[in-house]
């Protein structure tokens, strides 16, 4: 039968002790003896009885006769000690014997006791040889919670570092995937941005390119007519001329000037138009050969408006002669980021100037747009190229236009660069391979959208 664990006790509980011999009048006087030392005392009067109420409650103590019909003391250590063994208790076991023999004491000791004393002894001894067992009972209890409490608490340390270090790589892990997140987002915004750009762009150019052909015919009507009716003119002017005179004379006279007028005004009309077809090439993908200067000179007509004499000095410095192979629509929106954020830098300054300058350096096709205006702050020259990054109040700019320019610029295989000096104005630098043609027929012949894919070599 299995013993009952007794509920747990402090070190100052009250410490049980069986007593087993078959003598009653021994028996009872070493029960009383224990009794004076506090100790809690029963007694049993065989090993049968004592080994049944071992497995039923728990013992601090056992004091056991060597010698006792039936089952003998020898017997009883082992069992004690067995059940010691198997539920991990403390308990300790005496042995008496009325006769101090080596033999019996021996295999007491191997059965399982712990300590020996004889019948003959002095009482003191008796006692201070089971206090000083019951003593190291508590210490190796105590020892024992010790070590349990140690372990138990090292498994706790253990659990928590590991959940510590679990949640670490959660946070880090979240902390990661948030980052990720923000990064996708901002690329996606960053993409959807320029896609909507990209498509006012190609808009504007479609536009651009269909009101300048619903203009050109009209107006090659107009100035066919003009030109034949200034050669009309030339013929019937020596015959009729000699018959008018006074104020109607003078009017036939004043015909042809005015003739002339209309038509220089309609040979800008002409010209505007062409240059709104040039920078129709906005909606155009291919990859082309062109005279740049053309492209550039489309850009600041449509700038113009900004372009007043007396509000903005604009000079041109086109040192470039040749032509350049590159995406024209794509390579036009460059000029009209960098020249709109130039004359958006001299906005309110004293004798506002834009320089621009084309050149051969190195190989490369180099375009430079310079202002005096005040300069980039070094804070913000940091971010000039990040995208969403702008200087200008909300709702004038979409802080991508640099950041555009850049991703073109990178696809032309070139660099854009700036220069500033606060307050000493600013200057933008574009380089283009001059061979950007031979370069990308080497990687296939793909340049269709200014990332290595299109529609064969470059044609004029």
């Amino acid at each position: 039968m299995p013993r009952v664990d007794a509920p747990h006790r402090s070190d100052t509980h009250e410490t049980r002790i069986l007593v087993v011999d078959d003598s009653l009048m021994f028996r009872r006087f070493l029960s009383s003896q224990l009794k004076k030392e506090g100790y809690h005392v029963q007694d049993a009067d065989n090993a049968e009885s004592a080994l049944e109420r071992a497995r039923l409650e728990p013992f601090d103590g056992f004091v056991v006769d060597l010698r006792m019909p039936g089952m003998d003391g020898i017997e009883l250590c082992r069992e004690l000690d067995q059940i010691r063994v198997q539920e991990g208790s403390c308990f300790v076991i005496v042995v008496v014997t009325a006769h101090e023999d080596s033999d019996d004491i021996s295999r007491a000791l191997e059965a399982g006791a712990d300590d020996f004393i004889t019948k003959s002894s002095e009482l003191p001894v008796v006692k201070a040889r089971i206090r000083g067992l019951l003593r190291r009972k508590q210490f190796e209890e105590e020892n024992t919670r010790i070590s349990d409490e140690l372990r138990r608490t090292e498994l706790e340390t253990v659990k928590a570092r590991a959940e510590a270090e679990a949640r670490a790589a959660v946070a880090e892990e979240l902390s990661r995937a948030n980052q990720e997140l923000e990064a996708s987002n901002r690329r996606l915004r960053e993409t959807q941005t320029q896609l909507i750009q990209s498509e006012k762009m190609a808009s504007m150019g479609q536009l651009i390119a269909g009101i300048a052909h619903e203009i050109n015919n009209p107006l090659a009507f107009v100035l066919t007519n003009i030109y034949n009716i200034q050669s009309w003119l030339k013929d019937v002017e020596v015959v009729v001329t000699p018959q008018l005179e006074g104020k109607l004379r003078d009017r036939f006279e004043r015909i042809q000037p005015r003739l002339a007028d209309v038509s220089l005004g309609l040979t800008r009309v002409k010209d505007l138009v062409l240059r709104l077809r040039t920078f129709s090439r906005l909606d155009e993908g291919e990859f082309k050969t062109v005279d740049v200067h053309e492209n550039i000179d489309s850009v600041l007509m449509l700038l113009g408006y900004r372009l007043k004499p007396g509000s903005v000095k604009l000079v041109k410095e086109y040192g470039f002669s040749g032509w350049l192979d590159c995406f024209p629509g794509q390579l036009n929106q460059v000029v009209m980021n960098v020249v709109s954020n130039a004359l958006d830098a001299v906005q309110g300054i004293a004798d506002p100037t834009i320089t621009i300058r084309t050149g051969r350096v190195e190989g490369d096709f180099l375009l430079t747009v310079e202002d005096n205006g005040p300069g980039i702050p070094e804070d913000a020259g940091r971010r000039v190229f990040e995208p969403f990054f702008t200087t200008k109040a909300a709702g004038q700019g979409t802080g991508l236009g640099m950041a555009i320019s850049q991703r073109i610029v990178q696809a032309h295989r070139g660099q854009i660069r700036f220069q500033s000096s606060p307050p000493a104005g600013t200057r933008f630098e574009i380089r283009i391979p001059l061979d950007l043609g031979e370069q990308l027929k080497q990687r296939g012949g793909d340049h269709g959208d200014g990332r290595d894919t299109g529609q064969g070599a470059p044609r004029r």
